[in-house]
């Protein structure tokens, strides 16, 4: 809103208003980027790694009850008004603030 002037009043609607805001532009540069991909998809395998350690017991031992483990832990999170969806944006978005901090501070280190 840097072009206008502060005393005219602004005649846009709410949502241009929200599309020009920070968090938009946030989200533009930090979550709808190619490279996110790589990150929603390894965010999502540690978010089911409860998952994969019962299976992998389960298969270890022969316990049939550790698949059930890991069946519960899948129903639960793929019922409705359960967060999966925002756990798993929340973790791969640390994610890659964790990589662009470390490489940040080893380039820096150069």
């Amino acid at each position: 809103m840097g072009d206008r002037m502060a005393n005219q009043p602004d005649n846009r609607t709410r949502l241009e208003r929200f599309m020009d805001s920070r968090f938009v532009l946030w989200l533009k540069t930090n979550v709808f980027v190619k490279e996110m991909f790589l990150y929603i998809l390894i965010a999502a395998i540690i978010f089911y790694i409860p998952l994969w350690i019962a299976i992998y017991y389960a298969e270890a031992t022969g316990n049939d009850y550790l698949y059930g483990v890991g069946i519960a832990y899948i129903a639960f999170w793929a019922g409705p008004f359960t967060p999966t969806i925002p756990i798993i944006f929340g973790i791969a978005i640390f994610l890659k603030q964790l990589i662009k901090w470390i490489f940040g501070k080893r380039s820096d280190e150069k």
